[in-house]
């Protein structure tokens, strides 16, 4: 285990390596280098003549062309400015923290750094931040593909999927991040739209699967013997194997036969 800062410093050069060798940076350079021969160009050239109009001409494409420039350029220092705002977040989260020394693959850390430079308000700054913080402390739990997911989310999407996450359950377990994950409904049938009372009615969840947030099998189930609490002798209170999460809380299972309301706490 290495101090989480110290792993960070070494990301965010591969992060900022990634970012300079962006689309945005090779554009301006081929930009420069076009310009550059333009003018060796015209300064070998024969004088020729050209009239009043080619000339405005010529210089209303020479503003044109320098207006393009500084905007790519403003642009790129934007883009410059989203990246180190999250990585000072990263640094905030990992503040304190002993994490892996692993680092990111360099696939990894180029598909960040498209995302994050792209990240325009706080919110979006907090959410790569914790992302990255997330894979720094536990390397490979944060796919490639989970981040080609969450970069093209729109607004309205993004708050459906929280909307699902907020009534999923997930079964913990101590080396795994989740093992299941499902937002269940309790008391009713996914197939017959028994989440539209929590906002999820079929049309949300057709968004959501066509952005690949969800697996739309109504009848999948999952073995949660696991999760079944039970009392052991000498022990106070219940024993979970396989905690269920849900609202930031831990649950078990506890049949009905063997229910006491008086001493239901764990």
């Amino acid at each position: 285990m290495v101090p989480g800062v110290e792993l960070l410093g070494e990301v965010a050069g591969q992060i900022l390596a990634a970012l300079g060798a962006s689309q945005v940076g090779d554009a301006l350079k081929r930009r420069r280098e076009q310009k550059g021969a333009l003018e060796e160009t015209e300064a070998s050239a024969t004088p020729i003549r050209v009239s009043g109009k080619e000339l405005e001409e010529s210089e209303k494409l020479a503003d044109i062309l320098a207006r393009v420039e500084r905007m790519e350029q403003r642009q790129q220092d934007e883009r410059l400015t989203n990246v180190l705002s999250v990585l000072e977040k990263t640094v905030e989260a990992l503040a304190d923290k002993e994490v892996p020394g692993k680092r990111p693959d360099s696939r990894w850390v180029s598909v960040f750094s498209e995302s994050a430079q792209d990240a325009s308000t706080d919110e979006l700054r907090d959410t790569w931040a914790r992302i990255l913080a997330g894979e720094t402390e536990r390397p490979g739990s944060i796919s490639v593909r989970t981040l080609t997911v969450l970069d093209g989310l729109n607004q309205q999407t993004a708050l459906l999927f929280r909307q699902l996450c907020s009534i999923s359950m997930s079964i913990l377990h101590p080396t795994e991040v989740f093992r299941d994950c499902r937002a269940a409904s309790l008391g009713g049938d996914a197939g017959n739209n028994a989440l539209q009372g929590y906002g999820l009615g079929f049309d949300a969840l057709n968004v959501l699967n066509e952005h690949g947030l969800i697996i739309s099998d109504y009848n999948s189930w999952f073995d949660y013997r696991n999760c079944i609490a039970r009392q052991v002798s000498g022990l106070p209170g219940w024993i979970v194997p396989a905690a269920i999460g849900y609202r930031s809380e831990e649950w078990g299972l506890i049949p009905e036969d063997e229910r006491d309301t008086s001493v239901l706490s764990c």
